[in-house]
């Protein structure tokens, strides 16, 4: 009898991903799952190679694998983060959530969160990830973006341009942060 090796399994799919044999890959995975029904962790691969080829097929594959273990974090956090990158932020709020309760320090997790309630105008709530995350990891620079573009939100400039200069500090090349600095000292009325 064949020994389940989840290992070489992803290995394999992550090579076929890279080379872009898509269909090989699912095929692959499919004749695993004769094999072994019911593994979560080949629908979390399934998953990952659909989001290449077909978003829905995608979305279904996670949710069968957490029909079989709902708090399977690698599918909860691919799905948390399909469904972010589609801007439906209700089900990534669901997804993400159940995971950062078992992972509190995971700065993905937290930058991710943050995100969502920023896109939510929930302001609140957004700086509390951020900060989680800024605290966890002083030099995150997601963290860092996320909380001075949420104090820009709020309209607290003083706080903003806090984060902007240091979110600078790392990234000196992005365009974005230097406008905004300057946004920022605009506002505040400190043109030295």
């Amino acid at each position: 009898m064949e020994k389940f090796d989840f290992n070489r399994i992803k290995g394999e799919t992550d090579t076929l991903i890279g080379q872009r044999k898509f269909i090989q890959a699912t095929n692959k995975l499919e004749e695993v799952l004769e094999k072994f029904p019911g593994k979560p962790e080949i629908y979390f691969l399934l998953g990952e190679v659909y989001q290449h080829i077909d978003v829905e097929a995608s979305i279904r594959s996670y949710q069968k694998g957490l029909s079989f273990d709902g708090n399977n974090i690698f599918i909860n956090i691919s799905l948390g983060f399909l469904y972010f990158n589609r801007k439906e932020y209700g089900n990534a709020e669901k997804h993400l959530r159940a995971i950062w309760v078992e992972d509190p320090t995971n700065i993905r997790l937290l930058t991710a969160l943050g995100k969502i309630y920023k896109a939510w105008k929930q302001y609140e709530k957004a700086t509390k990830y951020f900060l989680i995350g800024e605290l966890l990891e002083p030099n995150n620079s997601f963290a860092l973006y996320g909380l001075a573009d949420t104090y820009r939100g709020m309209g607290d400039y003083k706080n903003a341009l806090k984060y902007w200069l240091r979110f600078h500090e790392l990234e000196p090349r992005n365009k974005v942060a230097l406008t905004r600095i300057g946004d920022c000292y605009a506002r505040l009325g400190d043109y030295e």
